[in-house]
């Protein structure tokens, strides 16, 4: 499974134990203790798990919310900071585990490394931002043409160029012609 798995079978989330992806993750040797809550130097503190710049209470990282509350932590996103300067972003889910009469007894969660699609969208927003400057100090408009839905988008700056109201005119191939005949 390519995502790091945690498990915990306590309420209170004093051991957790994970899959190789979460030991590779988190580089811990195998069988070591994951918890960010048991007595410290039990725990190897190679990382901190923030959030928002924030590091992030023990009680309040998602596998320990859900196990505690009962209470099913989705979405749940923040970075693991290492002594070395690397960080990685996660993403992942936590859900309580119930015992018979439903009273939190522990929770699972899985978590998965997005650090990657994180640099990605970075760099992309980084990229629209450039195109946005030079775009407005060109006094350029733009279009675009999906060709497999036929859908069309066109820039508000384009709008403008042609003095056309968005109102009146529906942005398609045959639209775009007449405005550049």
């Amino acid at each position: 499974v390519p995502a790091a798995v945690l498990i915990t079978r306590d309420r209170e989330a004093r051991q957790l134990e994970g899959n190789r992806a979460c030991h590779d993750l988190l580089r811990l040797p195998p069988g070591a203790n994951r918890s960010h809550v048991t007595p410290l130097g039990k725990f190897p503190q190679n990382c901190r798990a923030m959030r928002g710049g924030r590091e992030l209470a023990p009680e309040d990282l998602p596998v320990q919310v859900a196990a505690r509350g009962g209470v099913l932590v989705d979405g749940s996103e923040f970075e693991l900071r290492f002594a070395d300067g690397v960080t990685r972003h996660l993403l992942g889910n936590a859900a309580p585990l119930l015992d018979p009469a439903g009273t939190p007894a522990g929770a699972v969660g899985v978590f998965l490394d997005v650090t990657e699609t994180r640099a990605l969208e970075q760099s992309l927003a980084a990229s629209e931002e450039r195109l946005s400057v030079a775009l407005d100090a060109a006094k350029a408009g733009t279009w675009e043409w999906d060709l497999e839905t036929d859908a069309h988008r066109w820039s508000p700056r384009l709008w403008q160029l042609y003095g056309l109201d968005p109102g009146r005119i529906t942005p398609c191939h045959e639209a775009w012609l007449e405005t550049i005949a």
